[in-house]
């Protein structure tokens, strides 16, 4: 079970990375990157090219996330899922462990949150096979 916990962790972490490299409110992300260059009139020569294959790699990944997630967790699963992480806001507000003005906060909370979201989508088939004996269909070793 350890094993199971820890490979959550690192989807977890992958899914991160690739939230927070597309955007975050810090100036370091592919959004506020592609906008810099292309509206500051650098060599678009040079920099469109690099923009281009950056921004197809994200969305190889976003896919792949979102897919994943959406097959794995159902429709319901992701409602649920949003539900649980925006109820997880509420509580951090609620308690003042999070001031609800500060929108630098929010946007870090949520990155986290809808990270998670992509990791339990990408591990919930290996949990349930664990917890509930289940297998799914898709995940089966067809050999």
């Amino acid at each position: 079970m350890g094993g199971l916990f820890s490979v959550f962790w690192w989807r977890f972490l992958v899914a991160l990375v690739l939230v927070c490299l597309t955007y975050n409110p810090t100036q370091y992300n592919y959004i506020r990157w592609a906008y810099a260059q292309i509206s500051s009139g650098a060599d678009k020569k040079h920099t469109l090219p690099l923009i281009a294959f950056v921004g197809v790699v994200l969305l190889i990944a976003w896919l792949f996330y979102i897919r994943t997630t959406a097959r794995s967790l159902g429709g319901a699963g992701v409602l649920l899922a949003a539900g649980l992480c925006a109820t997880v806001y509420w509580v951090l507000a609620n308690y003042g462990v999070v001031n609800p003005a500060n929108g630098s906060a929010l946007i870090w909370i949520a990155l986290v949150l809808f990270s998670a979201i992509l990791a339990m989508g990408m591990s919930w088939p290996h949990f349930r096979r664990i917890w509930a004996g289940q297998t799914d269909v898709q995940s089966a070793d067809h050999r």
